[in-house]
């Protein structure tokens, strides 16, 4: 699955760097979250295209300070709720926010989890190389319609 994900028409390995992506491609620096918890220290921030917003991005042992060129990016997640007409931004395996949940079960087969949201919605979560911290995860809404597809690996 990680060796087949798709970022804007282009294939992507995680994690990546900035140079991996090539022209056009950039992480809004002023804008960077940052937290703790147990512990860990977690950094946010958004990929940028042409200097539109196009994904969240997860940065993998941000330092603060840090320059954008050595943020090292170990998690993408696209909303396809928020923009449909990009439904086809992040694409894994060619499972992209146009499918329905069961195009995703028919591509992958059974997940490694599945958690029913009090909303109706669901999320399934497919697992790679027998490592929780490298995962897929679809989000679909009630309607068993991708709303979220969020990639792991580290």
């Amino acid at each position: 699955m990680l060796d087949k994900v798709t970022l804007n028409g282009k294939p992507v390995v995680l994690p990546f760097k900035l140079s991996d992506l090539g022209e056009g491609y950039s992480f809004d620096k002023n804008d960077v979250s940052v937290y703790e918890k147990d512990g860990n220290t977690y950094a946010y921030t958004d990929l940028l295209y042409n200097n539109k917003m196009i994904t969240t991005v997860s940065l993998f042992e941000y330092a603060e300070g840090q320059k954008t060129e050595d943020f090292i990016v170990d998690m993408i997640s696209y909303s396809y709720l928020d923009d449909e007409s990009v439904s086809e931004i992040i694409k894994v395996d060619d499972i992209s926010g146009k499918n329905k949940k069961e195009d995703v079960l028919s591509k992958f087969g059974e997940p490694t989890n599945r958690e029913t949201l009090d909303t109706g919605s669901e999320i399934i979560t497919y697992e790679t190389n027998n490592n929780d911290n490298s995962y897929v995860e679809f989000w679909f809404t009630k309607d068993n319609i991708i709303s979220t597809i969020m990639i792991k690996n580290i």
